[in-house]
C-alpha cells in the first residue's frame, strides 16, 4: 500500500511541478509501482524461505537440546503451531499474488508510451492490468477490510 501511495504520489508530482503530461505520468508511476513490486516482493519471498527453512531445522535443534522434558514438550507444540501456519499453501499463495501484481503492474506501464494520449493507450492492456493488481490487492487485504467491517 504504500508502494501504491507513493506511486499517485510521484504522478501529482510530475504533473504540478513538473509540467508532465498526464500520460507520462501516469506510465512512470505505474513503472515505479512495478520496480517496487520486484524488490519488495523478493525481499518477502526470501524472508518467507529462510524463515521456514528455519522452522524446518528447529524441532530437531529442540530434540537434541538439554531442555527439562515438560519445555521440551511444549516449544514441540509451539514450533508445530507455527510451522502450520506457514503452510506450503500460503506461501504458494503469497508468491503467486506477488505474480500477479508484477504482470498487472507490468502491462499497466507497457500499455503505451509517454507521447501518446490515452485514446491511443492498449486499451486490453489497461482493462487487463488494471484487473489484476484490483484484484490482487484485494485478496492481500480482504481481512483487513472485512474485519474492519465487523467490529463496527
Amino acid at each position: 500500500m504504500i508502494g501504491l501511495a507513493l506511486a499517485i504520489i510521484l504522478a501529482l508530482v510530475n504533473t504540478s511541478f513538473m509540467n508532465a503530461s498526464w500520460e507520462g505520468a501516469f506510465l512512470l508511476s505505474m513503472k515505479f509501482l512495478f520496480i517496487w513490486y520486484c524488490f519488495f516482493g523478493t525481499i518477502g519471498i526470501a524472508f518467507m524461505y529462510g524463515f521456514s527453512q528455519i522452522m524446518r531445522r528447529l524441532p530437531w535443534v529442540v530434540k537434541k537440546s538439554d531442555l527439562p522434558p515438560k519445555k521440551k514438550q511444549l516449544l514441540e507444540v509451539q514450533l508445530e503451531e507455527l510451522k502450520n501456519k506457514i503452510s506450503p499453501f500460503r506461501q504458494i499463495r503469497i508468491i503467486a499474488v506477488h505474480a500477479v501484481l508484477l504482470f498487472g503492474t507490468y502491462l499497466l506501464y507497457t500499455s503505451g508510451e509517454s507521447t501518446m494520449s490515452f485514446a491511443q493507450f492498449n486499451t486490453d492492456k489497461l482493462r487487463l492490468g488494471t484487473l489484476l493488481v484490483v484484484g490482487a490487492l484485494f485478496v492481500i487485504y480482504r481481512k483487513r477490510i472485512f474485519l474492519k467491517k465487523r467490529r463496527l
